[in-house]
């Protein structure tokens, strides 16, 4: 029983951040801005969605993660 609980609890404890919301940055931010900022650049990728090509990012800072991506010379960055 004393098993059953440790697990309940840990599993709540778990299971509340999976219901996080992303926080989107305002638009204009860039990548060179967050640079800038401190941020350090750990990965960049392609994406191929309908045809239309796209570069994403992701960076950096302390334990913040913040992904952008561009598309159509557009770029939304989120922090998840």
């Amino acid at each position: 029983m004393r098993q059953f609980l440790i697990v309940l609890i840990f599993s709540l404890i778990t299971v509340s951040n999976v219901f996080g919301k992303a926080e989107y940055l305002p638009e204009g931010v860039t990548v060179n801005q967050l640079l800038k900022d401190g941020y350090r650049l750990v990965e960049t990728g392609e994406i191929n969605d309908d045809g239309k090509i796209g570069i994403i990012y992701h960076l950096i800072k302390g334990k913040t993660l913040v992904t952008c991506g561009m598309r159509d010379r557009k770029i939304e960055c989120v922090k998840p």
